[in-house]
């Protein structure tokens, strides 16, 4: 077994699958993945040089082509989407009396997208909600957004 953090980007994912490849080690399949952007950039990476692909994730929530099996034929998604926890949100919300969300991450250069769409997708089911960003590795930096 062999382990690497692609960390969520698709360039440093389909490198190490390259570089791996070219290194002489024997593949039978490449495993892992969780951000759909890397899923669909090592699934064509994984597909021209013929090996299969099996995620653990690639809920392809926010790239539903990856669901495609003519666009990437070697992709194999063992993962849950999650597309409905935002309908979720709104019973809870319901529920419990939210009228207000606030998403909070670690990185906002690598979370940003995600945390916009998930404030429109909030907006559309009549939450107000914001957005705040923390560096993960400063503590005084997570304290002051909560």
């Amino acid at each position: 077994h062999v382990f690497h953090d692609d960390k969520c980007n698709p360039s440093k994912g389909s490198q190490i699958v390259l570089s791996e490849m070219s290194s002489g080690n024997t593949y039978i399949a490449l495993g892992g993945g969780g951000c759909s952007k890397v899923c669909a950039s090592e699934s064509n990476v994984a597909t021209s040089i013929r090996l299969p692909f099996l995620s653990y994730e690639c809920p392809s929530d926010f790239d539903p082509k990856l669901s495609d099996t003519n666009t990437y034929p070697d992709l194999t998604r063992m993962g849950t989407v999650t597309t409905p926890v935002i309908d979720v949100m709104r019973q809870m919300g319901d529920k419990h009396g939210w009228d207000h969300i606030i998403i909070v991450s670690g990185d906002r250069g690598k979370y940003k997208d995600l945390a916009e769409e998930r404030l429109k997708n909030f907006e559309e089911l009549r939450f107000t909600s914001e957005y705040k960003s923390a560096e993960e590795d400063n503590w005084q930096s997570i304290q002051q957004v909560m």
